[in-house]
């Protein structure tokens, strides 16, 4: 999935700087929720260094954020289900150019 996303820019990517930040829903603890965002965070990266060996080459930083910045608000509100895709939207790795 991640090379179907960045294939259509990658002639254009001229970039030299490239930051991963990794994310988790509230379930766990806070500790291991930081844990887990810097591990995914680093998976990401080292799966985009792998598509793209040219980007060796650039400063690139993975960072977890654990739970702290939520897009969906993770309360108990709604069914399981709408609780459920709420934590996955949560956990995500955002790729700053």
């Amino acid at each position: 999935e991640l090379k179907s996303i960045i294939e259509p820019y990658k002639d254009i990517l001229s970039v030299s700087e490239l930051s991963f930040i990794g994310h988790t829903s509230t379930p766990g603890t806070p500790e291991a929720n930081q844990k887990l965002s810097e591990g995914r965070a680093e998976t990401i990266k080292k799966m985009f260094l792998e598509i793209y060996p040219e980007a060796k080459n650039w400063k690139s930083s993975s960072i977890g954020k654990g739970e702290t910045e939520p897009i969906e608000k993770n309360d108990d509100i709604g069914t399981a289900e709408e609780k459920e895709q709420k934590q996955q939207h949560n956990r995500r790795v955002e790729v700053k150019i």
